[in-house]
């Protein structure tokens, strides 16, 4: 559909396998539900990390403009529900405040351009954050999202909560949800173990 562009990425380095979905969406409130309703749909279609990344055309807070019409409730509502409906979270950025601004001698400046992950990505991917760049002679300022290096948060956050399953399954060792929790948060961890090995292993060859 229009608006709209998913595939299925490999990060060769970690092994590592994602969906992407890059958006450009309408400006006309109305046009842009059909976009809300394909990424509802499209949370529901899969529960692996999920990344939606681009330009979409809608603030969500009142902070997101600066000059112009003030931001309303009807303008931000269905945006929000998408967000809410599909599991979605903002991930933390850097650099410029906004991301467009209409090059008028009165500017509006207006943060349209986000990247949103899944519980899923949260769970099982390294931390991840977006830098806002300048604009150049564009009126949209172009997004980088880079990979943090340090895995250990994670790492340790996952540790931690494996050693807490595996101390209530000591007091209830028959207990079968108990059982089936303690192995998916080994699972985990056991991932967050490889991801921080394989980070600091490209981080030491790029210095060699």
């Amino acid at each position: 559909m229009a608006q709209v562009v998913t595939c299925r990425v490999k990060f060769i380095p970690l092994q590592l396998e994602f969906i992407a979905t890059f958006v450009y969406v309408y400006n006309m409130k109305e046009d842009r539900k059909e976009l809300w309703d394909h990424l509802s749909q499209l949370s529901g279609n899969h529960k692996e990390p999920w990344i939606v990344l681009g330009d979409f055309n809608v603030v969500l807070h009142r902070e997101d403009r600066l000059g112009g019409n003030p931001v309303t409730l009807v303008e931000v509502t269905d945006f929000q529900n998408c967000i809410d409906n599909c599991g979605l979270e903002e991930i933390a950025n850097s650099g410029s405040q906004y991301t467009w601004n209409d090059k008028q001698d009165a500017r509006i400046f207006s943060k349209i351009d986000k990247v949103l992950v899944n519980g899923e990505w949260v769970d099982q991917m390294p931390d991840i954050t977006a830098h806002i760049l300048p604009e150049g002679i564009s009126d949209h300022c172009p997004l980088v999202v880079q990979m943090l290096q340090s895995f250990s948060r994670k790492e340790n956050q996952d540790r931690e909560a494996m050693r807490r399953i595996q101390m209530q399954l000591q007091l209830t060792p028959l207990n079968a949800t108990i059982q089936k929790e303690e192995k998916e948060l080994s699972d985990k961890f056991r991932r967050s173990i490889y991801l921080a090995e394989s980070i600091l292993l490209r981080k030491q060859s790029n210095l060699d």
